[in-house]
């Protein structure tokens, strides 16, 4: 009979991947979608032209052209080159990135105190949201998220959104991390910038889909680390796998049973020995 393994008890409701691919799923829609109105746009266009007649058919022509260039091309100024249509669809996605590092993030927060029979509560702490679970995490379940090497790049994509959700993605004196957004820049080159949309004078966060496809590569990697961290199993395993993992396991706890017993041993002889 082949034996089956699932996954810890504890991550039950937890569906980071699932939720991940789908956005990944989406992105891909999204990217298909731009591109098939592109397309469809173009022919448009080109039937147009071929029917110019006129002063105003020239001037139909030459509105569809501008409203193409902006929408699928490039709607800002400066080198860093990104549509309308994609920066928009960006807009969307990151605080969809966003909701799944923290959601999962307080789902953590509770599966630690439940775990380790912590009486305080995450949101009886002081600070935002996420340094108020890193705090807890840290203090009460000795599991530090800072030192996990996608908890940064998380941390900017904090930024990023907040600056989105907070600020109609502008960037200026009234978002208070407006100068975290330059190194964010410097990091991600090819993937964000700030600059002002053509016939705008405000500047505004820039940010293409490639920057959500990196983030959702960090939201995995930083959750896998961190259910090791807890010590926890998020696969399931079948036939020979599971059994030599159940073997393992059962090997462990002996161990732990036994160093256990022979502490308890030492401190009964040691309480023996002083009577």
């Amino acid at each position: 009979m082949t034996k089956l393994k699932f996954p810890s008890k504890q991550l039950e409701n937890i569906n980071i991947k699932i939720r991940t691919e789908s956005l990944r799923s989406l992105i891909e829609l999204i990217k298909a979608g731009i591109d098939y109105k592109k397309k469809e746009s173009l022919q448009i266009i080109d039937k147009l032209n071929n029917k110019i007649e006129d002063e105003s058919d020239l001037h139909e022509v030459t509105t569809k052209e501008a409203i193409f260039e902006l929408e699928y091309v490039n709607y800002f100024e400066g080198p860093f080159i990104c549509s309308q249509l994609e920066n928009v669809a960006a807009y969307s996605i990151i605080p969809a990135c966003y909701m799944i590092f923290e959601t999962n993030l307080v789902a953590f927060a509770e599966i630690a105190r439940r775990h380790f029979y912590i009486e305080l509560k995450w949101n009886e702490l002081f600070g935002g949201k996420t340094d108020k679970i890193n705090t807890y995490l840290s203090k009460f379940a000795h599991i530090d998220v800072s030192n996990i090497q996608s908890w940064p790049p998380l941390k900017e994509l904090e930024i990023i959104r907040n600056c989105i959700i907070h600020n109609e993605g502008k960037v200026n004196e009234e978002f208070r991390d407006h100068s975290k957004i330059e190194n964010i820049i410097k990091k991600y080159p090819n993937h964000i910038s700030v600059n002002k949309p053509l016939h705008e004078n405000e500047k505004y966060i820039i940010v293409k889909l490639s920057l959500c496809g990196l983030f959702l590569e960090k939201l995995n990697s930083f959750f896998d680390e961190l259910i090791a961290l807890f010590g926890f199993d998020q696969n399931f395993y079948f036939g020979a796998e599971a059994s030599r993992r159940i073997l393992n396991e059962r090997i462990q706890a002996k161990k732990e049973f036994d160093c256990s017993v022979g502490k308890a041993k030492e401190i009964y002889f040691n309480r023996m020995k002083s009577l």
